[in-house]
Formats: C-alpha cells, structure tokens, sequence
C-alpha cells in the first residue's frame, strides 16, 4: 500500500505541476537529458572494459558475484540518471533531506535489481540445465541470497524493511519454476512501474518520464544480458548451480528471519 500511496501522490503532483514548456526550459531539461545519456554510455563503456578483462564465469560464486554487482549497479544507475533527467535534479543534490531520500530509493531499488537481473540469468541458463531445471533454478536462487545477506542492513533502510524486501526477494526468485523464460525487455516492462513509484519526491523536480525510465531499465538490463553471454560459460554454470541449496528452505523463509 506504501507504493501505492507513493504512486498515487506522484500523479497528484504531476497533474498540477507547472507549465514547464518554455523555450528556456525545454533547453535546460534538453541539456539534461544529453548529459545523463553522456555520462550513462561512459559508465557503460567502463563496466564493459573492466568485464572484458575478467576471466570466463564458470562457477556459482562468480556468477553470484556477477549478479549482485550487476543489480546494485543497476538500482543505483536507474535512480540517479532518471533524476538528473529531470529539471532542477542536479541543484538538488546538494540538498540533505534529497540525497538522503534518492539514497533510500537506491536501496529499496537493489532487492528488486536482482530479481530481474536473476530472471535474466536464469532464462539463459535454462536451455542448459536440461532434466535438472529446478535444481539449476534452486542453486541460483541460493547464490542470490546469500549475495544479498552478505551485505549490510542499509541504515536508511532499517531491519525490518529489509527483511520484508529479502521475503519478497525469495518469493520472486521462487517464481522461476512456474515463469516461461523472460527477455530483458519483458522484465523490463514488469517492473518499471515499481521504480517510478520509488523515486523522490520534491516540489523543484520536473514532471516524471515514464518512458524515459522505462527505455533506461530496458537499455541497462540488455547490456547486463549481453555481457553475461559473452563472459558465461553457460553449460558449466548449468551443472555448477545444480550442486547448490539454499541454506534456508523456502517455507522456513519468514520464521528464520525473526
């Protein structure tokens, strides 16, 4: 309901929002649109020379680590370019209370990260994991949890949200076994709305960009895909992650985490 009330108030705002179609506007949210493109493909281009250098993955652990980079960067790439794209972001970075809300929507963005950077995986993997699906589908589900736990309670979080967005991590990664395989763009398409309704809100941003937001989610999480299938040695990394259980059943989920 949070989301929803979030949403909603997000819509309120847009819908009363000012005439920002002047000449001088256009230019300055142009300019910004340019400059957060720019700075997106160098980020890009970075994380493609340094994956270059990177041996093959063939084991859990890389793959593992491969995901969870992958998802944080994503989270975090999503949230701070779509709010430079949008006018009067970057004279709000230096603003306390702003940084500390884009920092939350960063963290609450990362559980969501791996869910489609794990759905992705996954349906790569898939073809590869023959008779052995579900248990390939359970070893990588135990690789992208205990990435996650192995990382901090975000203070800006706090515990008990983060265990509810670990409880809602595990419930999508369960849901392989009963998806057909996703393209990048699908995944996309599945979860853009939930971004949107976890970015900041303040009175000096301009309207949202739906579209914008959506082609971003779709553009990283192509480059994330293609770059796994380059680095993956995806029949190794079948047979790996079939070895893998996870450390806390499914149906125990809730009550471990008390």
């Amino acid at each position: 309901m949070a989301l929803i009330d979030r949403f909603r108030r997000r819509t309120a705002r847009d819908n009363t929002a000012p005439d920002n179609t002047t000449g001088e506007g256009t230019a300055r949210e142009q300019a910004a649109h340019e400059q957060a493109a720019h700075e997106q493909a160098a980020r890009e281009q970075a994380a493609r020379a340094q994956l270059t250098r990177d041996n093959t993955m063939r084991d859990h652990a890389a793959v593992g680590t491969f995901i969870d980079e992958q998802s944080f960067h994503l989270a975090q790439g999503c949230v701070q370019d779509y709010a430079r794209l949008r006018v009067g972001a970057d004279a709000l970075l230096a603003d306390a209370s702003f940084a500390v809300a884009l920092d939350k929507a960063c963290w609450e963005g990362y559980p969501r990260a791996l869910a489609m950077v794990g759905t992705v995986v996954e349906s790569l993997l898939r073809p590869h994991a023959g008779d052995n699906l579900q248990a390939s589908q359970l070893g990588l589900t135990a690789t992208i949890l205990e990435n996650f736990d192995r990382r901090p309670v975000p203070p800006v979080i706090g515990d008990v949200d983060w265990r509810a967005a670990r409880t809602d991590l595990e419930r999508s990664l369960g849901d392989f076994a009963r998806a057909r395989p996703k393209t990048a763009d699908a995944v996309a398409e599945d979860h853009s709305s939930f971004y949107l309704a976890i970015m900041p809100l303040h009175p000096k941003l301009g309207a949202d960009d739906f579209p914008a937001l959506r082609n971003q989610l779709k553009r990283s999480l192509l480059q994330i895909q293609e770059t796994f299938v380059q680095r993956a040695d995806l029949p190794a990394l079948a047979g790996e992650l079939m070895a893998q259980k996870p450390n806390v059943e499914a149906s125990d989920a809730s009550s471990a985490l008390s």
